[in-house]
């Protein structure tokens, strides 16, 4: 009873934010105009917010966590918010479905070391290296690739969500369950914030186009790890 206590406890906090998010879309339109610019600057803001504790405290996981989530909300303000019709959106989303959920998974299960050495390089090399395949992708034209991405591998009616591709649903759902495993092993606050902000960014994923959405799952997925830093940090000490 008391190991599942500590589990629970584990997921406390990015179970909240989900639900915090879940109720700021709701009542988004009711913010002031004043406040309407956080909707779009807020993942970009709780980054920095995010990357400083990461940096101070020398938490590289969470950094290039960090670095995943504010290169996928850069990259449906920039392609995806006026629909998924041509091959730009169509192989940015495809990438995105697949790459973040992956690469938080692993940051989840690998252990930790450091933030500027040659471990972080190497992990800053393949969120670059996916980008730069992206980018090779829609430049080059190579609709194949992006159209194999989107192919159904298994029958649709149990294996489908929304937009997303097949191949992303299974690397999602794969995802989030070694998330959760490794943080349950390893007792890490960061592996929880990772395993939420991957479910974060599946809801945001379902609608690509809706920016203010989009925006407060991202924000709340940063968040998640955030918080997680100075978790990790205080159970260190």
């Amino acid at each position: 009873m008391r190991a599942l206590v500590r589990t629970l406890i584990l997921f406390a906090v990015p179970a909240a934010l989900l639900a915090a998010a879940f109720a700021l879309v709701f009542y988004s339109a009711a913010l002031p105009p004043s406040l309407a610019g956080l909707t779009v600057y807020a993942p970009y803001i709780l980054f920095a917010l995010g990357a400083g504790l990461a940096v101070g405290y020398d938490r590289g996981r969470a950094l290039f966590a960090l670095v995943t989530l504010v290169v996928a909300y850069a990259a449906q303000q920039y392609w995806l918010q006026q629909g998924l019709e041509g091959l730009p959106a169509r192989a940015v989303y495809a990438a995105l479905t697949v790459f973040v959920p992956l690469d938080l998974a692993v940051l989840a299960m690998l252990p930790e070391r450091g933030t500027f050495n040659r471990h972080g390089a190497l992990r800053l090399a393949v969120i670059a290296a996916q980008v730069l395949l992206t980018v090779w992708v829609v430049t080059a034209g190579a609709a194949g690739i992006a159209d194999w991405a989107y192919q159904q591998f298994l029958d649709p009616a149990p294996f489908s969500a929304g937009r997303i591709p097949q191949l992303g649903t299974a690397v999602i759902g794969l995802a989030v369950i070694a998330a959760m495993a490794a943080s349950v092993v390893t007792r890490s606050p960061l592996g929880a914030a990772f395993a939420g902000a991957i479910a974060a960014f599946s809801i945001a994923a379902h609608v690509p186009t809706a920016s203010v959405t989009y925006s407060i799952f991202i924000a709340a997925a940063e968040l998640m790890v955030a918080i997680a830093v100075l978790q990790d940090s205080f159970r260190a000490a």
